[in-house]
């Protein structure tokens, strides 16, 4: 399959725009199927310690075969700098889809949020510590949507929220 893949930004200095996109074939050798990205990316830097960002797509899926399908998603972000060496972040974000993904219904919608602490321990040392916690619905239904650990039964285990707690230890060299 052919694709086109476009860019357009602008930086300046304490904020920035990118518009991306694609669009184009999405399997070998077919005509008929057109699959289309878009996305925006926007920054602002309002002080030394303080970043914000925004990410928003949209993806549509126009198969032959099947059906047209859309699903967009968007997320808001910002980071404070405590001081030099530590920092939190915040990360909101939702994906609405309503394409049937590995057979279950459409119409899904979901959601998460993200807190992260990091420490420079080094200048080439840094751990963080970050807890998620998602939840939405699949189909019209806010059952069964993330992996259940306690059901052992075949098939597709879900439940309807998770939270994930981990740390990351990063060495740059």
């Amino acid at each position: 399959g052919k694709a086109f893949e476009g860019h357009i930004g602008y930086t300046a200095e304490k904020w920035s725009a990118s518009f991306n996109g694609i669009w184009g074939t999405d399997t070998p050798g077919s005509s008929g199927d057109q699959y289309t990205i878009l996305d925006l990316i926007l920054t602002w830097d309002p002080s030394e310690r303080l970043s914000l960002w925004l990410n928003a797509d949209w993806n549509h899926d126009d198969n032959s075969r099947d059906r047209s399908a859309d699903a967009y998603g968007i997320a808001v972000a910002g980071r404070y700098a405590w001081s030099e060496r530590l920092g939190t972040a915040l990360r909101l974000e939702y994906v609405a889809d309503d394409r049937q993904l590995y057979g279950l219904p459409g119409d899904s919608k979901l959601w998460s949020i993200t807190a992260t602490t990091d420490y420079s321990v080094t200048e080439h040392l840094i751990v963080k510590g970050e807890i998620r916690h998602d939840g939405g619905r699949v189909g019209k239904s806010s059952d069964d949507l993330y992996i259940d650990t306690d059901d052992l039964a075949p098939g597709l285990y879900t439940a309807q929220n998770q939270t994930v707690i981990g740390a990351q230890v990063i060495y740059n060299f």
